[in-house]
């Protein structure tokens, strides 16, 4: 097969693409690219003009962002469904994850040129490990997502030997007209393979959480939550309750961390899908804390601490009704009565 790209294409005569790669499970819109680019020896930019001419692929955060014109014209081309495309993206998680797209659910990748910036991309150095063809999912995008539940480790957010971003598309940088050989798990910056990275196993509530994510992310409900997006929006606030830099939640905070053991310092003007992978680690662990013993050991420190409802329901948009009832039930209350002393 000639690596002349688009060229080769062209003289096909047919606007379907010469082989079918379909996408592996829970697999990233990006990562799938790059592999069919690298089964058609060709580089991913050239893959991508083929698609649609306008669409430069590596300018903006193409998992997140893909226009529908692109979705349209690579489910032609390459023979299957727009569902089957749109399965690869962030946006396949609605309405399991959110309902309505924001940033807090997506870890940014900070795009400068066709560089990245951000350590946005994260990785399971065991599951590439095992895979016969390695490759990127979903769910390593996921702000609420730092561990693996499968290999039971925590992800990697950037390159254990150089620090660089993990960006896998920045392998084809420096080989002119040649075809990408190298795995997608190699490190583009010193060439470390990230496979090699020692497995750090996850923390057993934490665990215990990040099994649960997947499962509602999955199916959208379990047994104890019939809508998981409401559940999640429950998990970002407790998330923001523990991580606010509020002076009046500093006490909240403090018993948290005495209770569950986990310290973690109160970042100023970072939000939580900024943080690094350690951080957010800190406060999910905080986090599975509170919901192993749900609703007791949040309405003990909200008592304790005097956070009432003014505080637990702040800015939440969608208040799911079994958390509304909580609040108001157990510490709403307590509020009004303090008033009236």
């Amino acid at each position: 097969m000639t690596t002349n790209g688009h060229t080769h294409f062209q003289r096909l005569g047919r606007p379907l693409l010469p082989l079918l790669i379909k996408p592996l499970p829970n697999e990233l819109l990006s990562s799938w690219i790059m592999r069919y680019a690298k089964a058609l020896k060709t580089k991913s930019h050239t893959f991508c003009k083929f698609i649609l001419a306008e669409q430069n692929v590596w300018n903006a955060d193409i998992d997140l962002y893909p226009s529908e014109n692109f979705i349209k014209q690579f489910a032609l081309k390459a023979g299957i469904t727009e569902e089957q495309v749109k399965a690869t993206t962030l946006n396949s998680l609605y309405p399991n994850l959110f309902v309505e797209r924001s940033n807090v659910w997506f870890l940014p990748i900070r795009i400068f040129h066709r560089t990245r910036k951000g350590n946005g991309q994260m990785a399971c150095p065991s599951c590439l490990k095992k895979d016969p063809v390695p490759y990127f999912r979903i769910y390593w995008r996921v702000s609420f997502m730092v561990a693996c539940p499968e290999c039971e480790s925590m992800l990697i957010d950037h390159c254990p030997k150089c620090d660089s971003p993990i960006a896998f598309h920045r392998l084809e940088v420096g080989t002119k007209e040649s075809p990408l050989e190298k795995d997608i798990c190699i490190c583009y910056k010193c060439g470390f393979d990230l496979r090699e990275c020692k497995p750090i196993p996850c923390e057993n509530n934490l665990l215990r959480l990040q099994k649960r994510f997947k499962i509602l992310m999955e199916r959208g409900y379990d047994q104890q939550f019939q809508y998981s997006h409401l559940y999640f929006e429950v998990v970002r606030q407790i998330a923001w309750l523990l991580d606010s830099a509020t002076p009046k939640l500093a006490a909240f905070n403090e018993l948290v961390s005495t209770q569950s053991g986990i310290n973690s310092r109160q970042t100023k003007k970072t939000e939580y899908q900024k943080k690094d992978l350690a951080q957010r680690a800190l406060i999910l662990i905080k986090v599975a804390w509170m919901f192993e013993k749900w609703p007791h050991r949040l309405i003990d420190v909200s008592r304790k601490t005097k956070t009432y409802k003014s505080y637990l329901l702040r800015d939440m948009v969608h208040v799911p009704y079994w958390f509304w009832k909580l609040v108001i039930e157990n510490l709403y209350v307590l509020y009004s009565a303090k008033q009236k002393k």
